[in-house]
């Protein structure tokens, strides 16, 4: 892990300046996604008029969730999960979460090729998330955003979630009723 950059600065500026709303909105489901990228886009637009949500086109109908042009230009996609009663599939199409269950609390699991190889892409995940924002050949920044709530005990999928890590290019950050964790891919 490398030091921090201007944007993963910015990144948790805003999580930081929306912490009590964003705490009250993780238990609706529903919304919370969407409601995040709002919340961002009020936050960002005060200093980059260039800032976009659900707007910069990655393939065909797909678009990233966030633009952003300053200080540099990314795109980003934002996941937001908890730690127990949560889909297998939404880690990376499949129920078979094995390959990124920790055989100790703590541990971490980076994510290899041939987790990849298997992401069934007719479902959205976490990891087609990532191979999406791969795939990009522009030249800027791209990030993946994951928010854990930490809503209960740790069930397999909370376990899984909690220790996946998508690249060496990793942020953590701990608040009070969640984790946020910033990938650069």
């Amino acid at each position: 892990m490398e030091t921090r950059d201007a944007w993963v600065n910015r990144f948790q500026e805003a999580f930081h300046a929306i912490e009590k709303r964003l705490s009250e909105v993780l238990g609706a489901a529903g919304c919370r996604e969407g409601w995040l990228q709002g919340e961002l886009y009020r936050f960002f637009r005060k200093t980059d008029d260039g800032f976009r949500v659900n707007e910069y086109r990655l393939s065909g109908r797909q678009k990233a969730d966030l633009y952003g042009s300053r200080p540099t230009e990314m795109i980003a996609e934002i996941k937001i999960y908890g730690t127990s009663s949560y889909l297998r599939k939404n880690i990376d199409g499949t129920s078979d979460i094995s390959a990124f269950l920790p055989n100790t609390e703590g541990k971490r699991i980076d994510v290899r090729r041939a987790d990849l190889d298997r992401v069934n892409l007719k479902e959205g995940s976490l990891l087609k998330d990532l191979l999406r924002l791969r795939s990009v050949e522009a030249q800027l920044q791209k990030y993946m955003i994951l928010v854990i709530h930490k809503n209960g005990h740790k069930d397999k999928f909370g376990r899984a979630i909690t220790a996946i890590r998508l690249t060496k290019e990793e942020w953590t950050f701990e608040f009070k009723d969640f984790i946020l964790r910033i990938w650069r891919v």
